[in-house]
């Protein structure tokens, strides 16, 4: 499901993927916990979808709940906790 959200949003069917990458994240949060660096990963992915639908309350809600993941498990020096804050411009 994750590939074929990839494939949409390539396609530039950006509402298909979107609703995907829901299912996806639903599945990952139920499996491995909101925590698990997947699960991040899809968040964050999902942010991105939403900011380009724009949904940009969901998107900055979503990034703002990856980032205090990443500080919280990583820390806020860690190079994956900053790439994702500069990213978006949490900073």
């Amino acid at each position: 499901m994750h590939n074929l959200a990839n494939s949409y949003t390539s396609l530039g069917k950006v509402k298909e993927a979107a609703e995907l990458q829901e299912k996806v994240l639903e599945i990952k949060c139920r499996i491995w916990g909101e925590e698990h660096p997947d699960t991040l990963l899809t968040m964050h992915n999902l942010a991105n979808l939403y900011r380009s639908l724009g949904k940009v309350k969901e998107a900055a809600e979503m990034e703002e709940k990856v980032v205090e993941f990443k500080c919280r498990i990583l820390g806020e020096e860690h190079p994956d906790t900053l790439w994702t804050m500069n990213k978006h411009s949490i900073l």
